[in-house]
């Protein structure tokens, strides 16, 4: 993402906030679509976008709201709802702030009261079933409120008031994990990696799949990043920069641990410039949804893929320090910066308690 498209995008949030800001009162409400495209005016994405798909494919984009997501909604319009992103955020201004953007009408229901989930969806695409038959499929990183009914069921009530049943090996239980620090870090890296092999798509904030022609799905850099995070029950922000504001720094490559990040910005005096982030695996490699190269470059690097730190920055892990630029690679002359969302004990029940309660912050 360059700087000035990131510019953008954080201006168009403060905006469309500072009109909320201005508004009446909100109705709650929650996502009852698989996958919402958040937009930044009254217009879907357009029907001819494939993937990959870079900015100026999805101008007007700026994320995507997953079934059950908590929103606040001002009154329709010609078919859409101005909507607060609750479980979204990034940093503009020099705070955090809600995405806020416009959805279509059909895809939210309104309630009384915010679901409180216990779990969420850690496989691609999770299909849930009614009466043997398959009624619909959740992507990765969805919110649920579940309960075991065998070792291989689970029950789940779903927004639109219906409620089916999924398979254990597809849904993560949350609220043991974030007391057990060992723990999460394993299971961050083993789900970054299904991804790999998904094409990348800007403002894309979904599991990819082929099998839905009206909705193009599929993950930029940091929404790797925010629904790996989603899936093991701690919420982080869903932009690289606002990701970074809230890790705890690491000073050397060398410290970095499985489940880290890695950040990227083409200015050390600026570290505002942030605009790339992958997932430390360990071993000199880490996971990244590449955009890199935009759309001249060749199709197969286009994807979430397994990357060596050596081959973006042109030494190995071991010797690079934090804010130190790029002496080669794919990255030359870029900054890396080090981060971790795991290892302060604080931060990580900071991040559970923003799960838990994204309408309260």
């Amino acid at each position: 993402m360059n700087i000035f498209i990131r510019f953008l995008m954080g201006f168009t949030v403060w905006f469309l906030i500072t009109g909320f800001l201005q508004a009446g009162q909100l109705e709650k409400m929650v996502i009852c679509v698989p996958v919402a495209d958040l937009r930044n005016g009254m217009q879907a994405v357009r029907a001819d976008v494939g993937v990959p798909a870079f900015f100026n494919d999805m101008q007007g984009q700026l994320s995507q709201l997953l079934m059950g997501e908590c929103i606040l909604a001002e009154p329709a319009k010609d078919g859409w709802l101005r909507v607060v992103a609750l479980e979204q955020k990034m940093w503009a201004k020099n705070q955090f702030y809600s995405f806020t953007g416009y959805i279509q009408i059909h895809q939210a229901v309104a309630v009384k009261s915010f679901p409180s989930y216990n779990s969420a969806i850690s496989t691609p695409w999770a299909p849930v079933f009614h009466k043997n038959k398959k009624l619909l499929e959740l992507s990765f990183g969805t919110k649920v409120v579940a309960s075991k009914i065998s070792d291989e069921w689970c029950k789940v009530s779903l927004p639109t008031g219906q409620v089916g049943y999924m398979h254990t090996t597809d849904i993560c239980f949350t609220d043991k994990l974030a007391k057990q620090p060992k723990k999460l870090s394993g299971m961050v890296t083993t789900l970054a990696q299904r991804f790999v092999g998904s094409p990348y798509v800007w403002g894309g904030r979904s599991a990819y799949t082929p099998a839905k022609k009206n909705q193009i799905t599929s993950i930029d850099c940091s929404s790797l990043v925010n629904l790996v995070f989603q899936a093991i029950g701690l919420r982080v922000p869903r932009n690289s920069l606002s990701q970074f504001e809230i890790s705890e720094r690491v000073a050397c490559g060398k410290d970095l641990v499985p489940g880290d990040l890695l950040f990227f910005a083409p200015s050390i005096q600026e570290v505002s410039t942030i605009s790339h982030v992958g997932i430390y695996l360990g071993n000199g490699k880490f996971v990244e949804a590449s955009g890199f190269g935009g759309p001249e470059a060749p199709q197969e690097s286009l994807r979430t893929r397994i990357s060596l730190v050596q081959d973006m920055t042109g030494e190995p892990i071991y010797r690079l320090r934090n804010g130190q630029q790029c002496v080669g690679g794919q990255r030359r002359k870029e900054y890396i910066f080090f981060g971790s969302l795991l290892t302060s004990k604080k931060l990580v029940q900071k991040l559970r308690d923003d799960w838990l309660n994204p309408h309260d912050k």
